[in-house]
């Protein structure tokens, strides 16, 4: 699993250490149980671990769904290359996401309001060579 491998990179922990808390946490126990009945199984983790533990694994499921989200929506509105969608695999944080696909969807904004308001057209293009 690649985001178990980058959560263990940003806790500084082995993967193998982490398989069975993230597997517990994915079936919705608590970190304050894990870390109080169940310390021998996950090598005496901590409750703050567990809880940073949980928070990437949300914090890294919500980067896919938005990732799968942008690429869908590239995709159906044709902005969308390869080399843009091989980028939005690649990047690690919504952030970074957000930061390639930024320009193209304030170029197509700026088109669709030129095409609402055509005076807006006429105002941006005299505010450029100003």
């Amino acid at each position: 699993m690649n985001d178990l491998e980058a959560i263990a990179r940003d806790l500084r922990l082995p993967v193998d250490s982490l398989k069975l808390p993230c597997e517990l946490l994915r079936q919705g126990y608590s970190p304050s149980f894990l870390a109080s009945y169940r310390p021998d199984e996950l090598g005496q983790m901590d409750e703050p671990t567990l809880s940073r533990l949980r928070r990437a694994m949300v914090y890294r499921a919500s980067v896919s769904e938005y990732r799968e989200k942008v690429l869908t929506q590239g995709t159906s509105d044709g902005w969308l290359t390869e080399s843009m969608a091989w980028l939005i695999q690649d990047a690690a944080t919504i952030a970074e996401i957000d930061g390639i696909t930024r320009f193209v969807r304030s170029r197509r904004g700026s088109a669709s309001i030129a095409e609402k308001e055509p005076a807006a057209a006429a105002l941006g293009q005299a505010m450029l060579t100003y």
